[in-house]
């Protein structure tokens, strides 16, 4: 299972690539430029339950992509 989201932050870019590695969950990281600005693109392999509830609880904001 895949989750897509979108951070557009670069401290919360970092926060979040720290806060998957240290759960253990693997994920790809792409940086777009889009209409809103530069964002970074998370696919992380792992159900969406999960990863948005690490997000928020670590206080990250981030988009969904579903």
């Amino acid at each position: 299972m895949k989750t897509v989201f979108r951070i557009a932050s670069e401290t919360y870019t970092e926060k979040a690539k720290r806060i998957l590695a240290q759960n253990h969950i693997s994920y790809r990281m792409q940086k777009v430029t889009g209409a809103e600005g530069c964002t970074a693109k998370f696919t992380a392999d792992a159900g969406s339950e999960r990863v948005f509830s690490l997000l928020r609880s670590n206080g990250i904001p981030f988009r969904s992509d579903i």
